[in-house]
């Protein structure tokens, strides 16, 4: 299966949003057509209406199907209303073929601060129990680990050893966030971590750029994608 996967667009009319870099590479990743697209939060700078529907402009462009979580620029100005009206779930699950994908929110409203939330880790162990002998791909805005060449950390989640312990018992195979806007990629007891820089905001220490998953019998492959030039990096 080829999956997409995106995050930070931060779409807004302020100046720091790279509308060319957006465009390009939503058109590499409708020439790729991947199986899923997969969207890891941050839409919008502020979480209001003009913004959601400034981003719903180019989310709509995308071929492919999408997959959408909030981040925490998404929940500031009870922003989360917002996405449940324009984008739908914060928390929902898909199957397709023999992947299990979970979607979750581990933003806190106008916090910058992620946390899962019990309720929230109990939900996804039950659901959980329905993807016996599938594989597992879990995705959320924030990030588990520290991510290196982001200066102090200030974002990880606060309740991360509660989320760490969850996905260890569960058996997922593949996480990915967005948040830092550098990629990293993390082997945690050979759960794959990945998460890609920023889609479209100019306000980022690195290019911006996509990743690209291949999963299939052979394992777990990543590569991110330029979105101004198309290079290509192998990370795993």
């Amino acid at each position: 299966m080829k999956i997409s996967h995106i995050s930070d667009l931060h779409a807004s009319h302020n100046g720091m949003f790279n509308e060319s870099a957006v465009k390009n590479g939503i058109r590499m990743i409708n020439e790729e057509n991947p199986d899923l697209v997969i969207v890891t939060g941050d839409l919008t700078c502020w979480g209001i209406k003009d913004e959601y529907e400034y981003a719903l402009e180019f989310l709509e462009m995308i071929g492919p199907e999408k997959l959408i979580v909030p981040g925490n620029h998404d929940e500031r100005t009870d922003g989360y209303h917002k996405f449940e009206r324009y984008i739908g779930k914060r928390y929902f699950t898909k199957r397709v073929d023999d992947i299990f994908f979970m979607g979750l929110d581990s933003a806190d409203p106008d916090m910058d601060t992620g946390h899962m939330g019990r309720e929230a880790i109990e939900w996804a162990r039950n659901e959980m129990g329905k993807a016996k002998g599938m594989r597992k791909v879990v995705f959320f805005h924030h990030h588990l680990l520290p991510i290196p060449h982001t200066g102090r950390e200030r974002n990880i989640l606060t309740d991360a050893p509660d989320v760490v312990e969850f996905i260890m018992d569960t058996g997922i195979d593949v996480v990915l966030g967005g948040h830092k806007h550098v990629p990293c990629l993390w082997n945690l007891n050979g759960v794959v971590i990945s998460h890609t820089a920023s889609f479209g905001s100019k306000r980022s220490p690195v290019e911006n750029s996509y990743n690209m998953m291949d999963i299939d019998e052979n394992g777990i492959r990543i590569e991110r994608v330029n979105s101004e030039t198309g290079k290509r990096e192998r990370l795993l």
